[in-house]
């Protein structure tokens, strides 16, 4: 009996590690990602942290709640060389 409690309490505190390890993994992704410049709605659909959570996150590691980053804008072609101009 001892040792079927005690395999119980072990494969909880497994399954509790492995929670906690993969809520960690998505609090990281988060912080990177909002490093990254993506919106907190962004972070959240990718993540499945809730708004909250990923407003504190942003509060906590980065000082605030990360704005989206500038769109970027290509810079404008330039002409090619024309060739040789006829007489």
């Amino acid at each position: 009996m001892l040792e079927t409690t005690m395999k119980i309490w072990a494969d909880n505190f497994i399954s509790q590690g492995i929670e906690k390890g993969i809520e960690k993994g998505k609090e990281e992704d988060a912080i990177n990602m909002l490093q990254d410049g993506f919106t907190v709605e962004k972070v959240c659909k990718y993540t499945g942290l809730s708004a909250d959570q990923v407003e504190n996150l942003a509060k906590k590691c980065l000082g605030k709640v990360c704005e989206p980053a500038a769109p970027y804008h290509a810079p404008k072609p330039t002409k090619a060389p024309e060739g040789r101009k006829k007489k």
